[in-house]
């Protein structure tokens, strides 16, 4: 591991405990790590779990990648496609530090992931929690800080028909959210430009110093999230022909 955070591992022969590990990610900054998960449950064997034996429900909307039009499937092919390398999601270039369901008012609250297919070189996970990015502005940009917590902005995909408008920190519950993601924030704005532009070259500077936390999970491992307490990206990778790397990953509600 590079810099790596807290993660909490679990075997899958500790099947008992996996439901609870799940549920305690409702108010983990940190990400879960199920060793070798694909090899206990295949895809429909793991939706049939989360739903019946966890509690969890299903978010199975999907934006087309080209259309942004919403599509309805329980898990999502992120996967290395170089016809389709303009979207993160089929490159193998670095992704920035964002959240997957910004954009939705309603969004999911949480990802829950499988590496079917690691690149043998590169392709780590970057992970930067919400606690830790106010921590760190508080030492450096309190400003830009104060700024992220007061001024709303309006997160967007395709025609506008699915938009959020909230700050990009907030504080609910006790506990301070984050959404983000640099290209879905509507900059018309010059205030909210500059925000938005100081706040993403403030991640990328502590991703290239080292303040954010990086792993390599491996294949089989499922690895899962709380969308909102932390940020999440994606380091470049070597890839010699399509599919060199393959994630399936589907979106779950805690509750109704």
């Amino acid at each position: 591991f590079i810099n790596c955070m807290s993660i909490k591992y679990i075997e899958t022969d500790s099947i008992s405990k996996i439901c609870s590990c799940l549920k305690n990610i409702e108010y983990s900054k940190d990400p879960l790590v199920i060793k070798g998960g694909l090899y206990l449950y295949n895809l429909d064997e793991w939706e049939k779990f989360l739903t019946n034996e966890c509690g969890f429900i299903l978010d199975n909307r999907h934006p087309n990648y080209l259309s942004h039009e919403i599509e309805r499937y329980s898990w999502w092919e992120i996967s290395y496609q170089p016809d389709k390398a303009t979207s993160f999601a089929y490159s193998n270039t670095p992704q920035p530090l964002h959240n997957d369901n910004a954009w939705f008012k309603n969004g999911a609250d949480f990802n829950f992931n499988i590496m079917k297919k690691q690149a043998v070189n590169g392709g780590e996970s970057t992970y930067y929690s919400v606690d830790k990015i106010i921590n760190d502005l508080n030492k450096k940009n309190p400003s830009l800080l104060e700024k992220l917590l007061t001024i709303p902005v309006t997160i967007s995909k395709g025609k506008n028909e699915f938009s959020n408008s909230t700050t990009i920190i907030s504080k609910k519950q006790n506990n301070y959210r984050i959404f983000w993601n640099y290209f879905r924030i509507n900059k018309d704005d010059s205030i909210i430009k500059k925000m938005v532009n100081d706040f993403f070259n403030f991640l990328k500077i502590q991703e290239e110093n080292g303040f954010v936390n990086c792993s390599k999970f491996e294949e089989g491992d499922c690895f899962v999230w709380n969308d909102s307490l932390l940020l999440h990206g994606r380091k470049s990778f070597e890839a010699q022909k399509p599919f060199d790397r393959v994630i399936n990953q589907s979106m779950w509600y805690f509750s109704e």
